[in-house]
C-alpha cells in the first residue's frame, strides 16, 4: 500500500500537501477531512483502512495556509481552534475541491470521488458539495451546522450524517431541522447514537465508544460502496 505526502498544490500553492493512502489510480477515490487537530494518526488510520478496501484516499492538510503539517494533541483544543479561525471558509472549500480534482485527475474522467469528514471538516465538506464533484458525503458529528443548513439543502450528492444525541453542537432542534431537509432525499441517511458524545468514533479520543464506532463505520462502508 502506498502512503506518502502528496503534492496537491501547484505554482504558488506548492505548500499544499496531503496524506495519500492506496493508489490514485484506484477505481474509487475518497477525500478524508480532518477534525480541528490536523492530519494526525487517527486521520491517517482512517485513510489506511479505506485504502485496504480498495480506495485511493487523500487526506488534504487543511492547515497548510497557516501552519503546514500542523498536528495538535487533543488536549490542545485552544491552539487548534486558534489555527482554524485564521483560515477563511471560502479558502477551505477551495482547497477541498482542489484536492478532489487533483486526485481525480490521476484517474481520469468518470471516476467517482466520495468525501468522509469528521467534526470541523464536516461543515466544509457540505459547503464543497454543492456541485457535482463528489458522489457521496459521509459526515461524523459535524460542528457549526447552524451556518450550513443552506449547504445541506443545496448539496448534490447523497449525504450520510452520524450524530451523537448528547453532543451540544447538534441539539435536538438542529437534528430535526436536518432530518426535515433530508425527508425527500431517498439516498440520504441520518443516524443517531445514544449515550455517546462528540468524537465517539475516534480511537484516539477519550470519547471513543467501540460499539457505536463499529456500527457507524459499518454504515459508512456500506454507504460509500453504494455510491462511490
Amino acid at each position: 500500500m502506498t502512503t506518502l505526502n502528496f503534492e496537491i498544490g501547484e505554482g504558488t500553492d506548492t505548500g499544499f500537501r496531503g496524506y495519500l493512502a492506496g493508489s490514485p489510480l484506484a477505481d474509487r477515490l475518497l477525500i478524508v477531512l480532518q477534525e480541528i487537530y490536523g492530519v494526525n494518526g487517527e486521520v491517517r488510520r482512517v485513510a489506511d483502512e479505506f485504502a485496504r478496501r480498495g480506495y485511493g484516499v487523500l487526506a488534504p492538510d487543511l492547515f497548510w495556509r497557516v501552519s503546514p503539517g500542523a498536528v495538535f494533541d487533543y488536549s490542545e483544543r485552544d491552539a487548534a481552534r486558534d489555527a482554524i479561525t485564521q483560515i477563511p471558509a471560502g479558502d477551505l472549500v477551495q482547497d477541498i475541491r482542489h484536492a478532489a480534482a487533483r486526485l481525480k485527475a490521476w484517474r481520469g474522467a468518470g471516476v467517482r470521488v466520495g468525501v468522509l469528514a469528521f467534526g470541523w471538516g464536516g461543515q466544509h465538506a457540505l459547503a464543497a458539495s454543492t456541485d457535482d464533484l463528489f458522489a457521496a458525503a459521509s459526515l461524523y458529528y459535524p460542528g457549526n451546522l447552524e451556518s450550513r443548513v443552506a449547504s445541506i439543502a443545496a448539496a448534490k450528492p447523497p449525504l450520510q450524517f452520524h450524530f451523537s444525541t448528547i453532543d451540544f453542537r447538534t441539539p435536538p432542534d438542529l437534528r430535526a431541522q436536518v432530518r426535515d431537509i433530508l425527508t425527500d432525499r431517498a439516498t440520504s441517511e441520518l443516524h443517531l447514537y445514544d449515550g455517546v458524545d462528540h468524537g465517539f468514533a475516534n480511537r484516539s479520543r477519550p470519547e471513543y465508544d467501540r460499539d457505536a464506532a463499529a456500527l457507524a463505520d459499518r454504515r459508512t462502508v456500506e454507504f460509500l460502496a453504494r455510491y462511490v
